[in-house]
């Protein structure tokens, strides 16, 4: 027999029902380090980049933050004038 029942009690449906099934597991001292260990590995690894790529997509995404925020003062000034 299933654990739980579940029943509509207005309406016809449809109905979607989803749910998460967690199991806390306890760790040994030693797998700890180990997960510590291949952490480390992947931060010296990711600190590589290819040269010259990395300082382009910055730029463009300052100019762009830039360019949202001058929209914004045009549109509070549209709004005044208005009033």
């Amino acid at each position: 027999s299933p654990p739980v029942v579940l029943r509509l009690k207005c309406g016809s449906g449809p109905v979607h029902i989803s749910g998460q099934h967690l199991v806390a597991v306890e760790e040994d001292a030693e797998s700890e380090e180990e997960e510590e260990e291949e952490v480390k590995l992947l931060s010296i690894s990711g600190k590589r980049s290819a040269p010259g790529s990395g300082s382009k997509v910055p730029q463009k995404k300052v100019k762009l933050a830039a360019d949202e925020d001058e929209d914004d003062d045009d549109d509070d000034d549209d709004f005044d004038e208005e009033e």
